[in-house]
């Protein structure tokens, strides 16, 4: 198995808020992008919405 060179691995950090606010295109995409697999298998790709409040 070969390294992967470091200047490859992408940068994980938090974003700030206005980062969010200028990169929502690019993220709503990603989240589309990861979300597919799950989409494809159970045949609708609406992305749930997220809520703070735990299920009872």
């Amino acid at each position: 198995m070969s390294a992967t060179p470091a200047d490859a691995c992408p940068e994980i950090r938090l974003l700030t808020p206005r980062e969010v606010i200028e990169r929502a295109d690019e993220l709503v995409g990603l989240q589309r992008a990861a979300y597919r697999i799950e989409a494809d298998l159970i045949g609708d790709d609406r992305i749930p919405q997220l809520s703070a409040a735990a299920p009872d």
